[in-house]
């Protein structure tokens, strides 16, 4: 077996068993979702989406309880909440779940599908793991094609791992992503696609601030090129004023750290921000992720010590199947063709 899917497996399995006091918490639970919930209200929701069956996360919110995701939104209905999804692969769409024809009318993706606009992709199966701490593991298997009853260009294994939460009622979710070739692979330079937030924007209208740990990254729109930072907090006013923040966090291990990030309503690490991302038939792209959601505002001490402690796992980067149980190097870290 693949040592990195060994360890994806390993992580998977190894979700929180220990018996945590009762904090009015319980979990509902299908063979394709799971959500935590706190009496009658949603802590977060992990699913398949019903139109396009992506994985992705929606409601998140915040430990007062606030939502800040929305999904399937009018002016972009593949938005998914929290979600990881690249763009362009050998030239396809895989970005876009619908093809915009014109204003709010969009091509329904079998459609897109026939005339070769986009790709298609497919899960092929779920495991969900909550444990008893309130904290879950979730592993999805993806193919991409470029075609219905084509061959895949690649496959994804996914863990999503949802900490328990604390006692102020704070989480966060990690996404530990293995991408394998299975054909030779060009990621095409893009400036989104990649690990990506949907805030509440179309429904609630927030007043929008993004600011990374470097000067100069601060945006309330789409900002082109791209901003680098090790992380991106994402800043929404609300109804009455209330106040929440997600931030996403970069693994310094990741190909391209610091990555580059899409400074906008949806905003997210963009995998191709700074290049292309080339894999030959057999090599694998492993990639890590956190998303934390705050009241208020959280102080950059806050978020910095957050980043340490992501930071110390340090199983990413690019590597070929027979080395992919070796740690990255600075080589394999910068291997982008621009």
């Amino acid at each position: 077996m693949n040592i990195v899917r060994a360890l994806l497996i390993a992580a998977w399995a190894a979700a929180g068993t220990l018996q945590a006091q009762d904090k009015g918490l319980r979990w509902e639970q299908t063979n394709e979702s799971l959500a935590l919930k706190r009496g009658a209200a949603t802590v977060w929701q992990f699913g398949l989406d019903s139109i396009y069956r992506r994985p992705h996360f929606h409601p998140l919110t915040t430990p007062d309880g606030t939502v800040f995701t929305e999904i399937h939104p009018d002016d972009h209905p593949w938005h998914l909440g929290l979600w990881f999804q690249p763009n362009r692969v050998n030239g396809l769409c895989y970005w876009q779940s619908g093809w915009r024809v014109v204003g709010k009318e969009y091509m329904p993706p079998d459609e897109s599908l026939k005339k070769g606009l986009m790709g298609l992709v497919e899960v092929r199966a779920v495991d969900i793991k909550p444990g008893n701490d309130f904290g879950a593991a979730i592993k999805t298997e993806t193919f991409y094609m470029p075609k219905q009853g084509a061959a895949p260009l690649l496959r994804e294994d996914r863990v999503m791992t949802v900490s328990p939460p604390d006692a102020g009622g704070a989480y966060h979710i990690d996404f530990d992503i293995v991408i394998e070739a299975l054909e030779p692979i060009v990621f095409d330079k893009y400036s989104y696609g990649g690990f990506h937030i949907r805030t509440r924007y179309f429904s609630a209208k927030p007043k929008l601030q993004e600011f990374g740990d470097k000067p100069g990254l601060v945006g309330t729109g789409r900002k082109e090129p791209p901003g680098e930072s090790r992380y991106l907090a994402v800043v929404c006013e609300f109804e009455k004023g209330k106040t929440a923040t997600a931030v996403l966090f970069d693994h310094p291990d990741n190909i391209n750290h610091p990555t580059a990030w899409l400074i906008h309503f949806t905003p997210g690490a963009a995998l191709t921000g700074k290049g292309d991302i080339r894999l030959a038939k057999g090599e694998t792209l492993k990639l890590r992720y956190r998303c934390k959601l705050f009241n208020g505002i959280p102080t950059q001490e806050e978020m910095d010590k957050e980043w340490a402690t992501f930071a110390q796992n340090r199983a990413t980067g690019k590597s070929s199947a027979s080395n992919a149980n070796q740690q990255p190097t600075s080589e394999m870290k910068g291997a982008v063709t621009k």
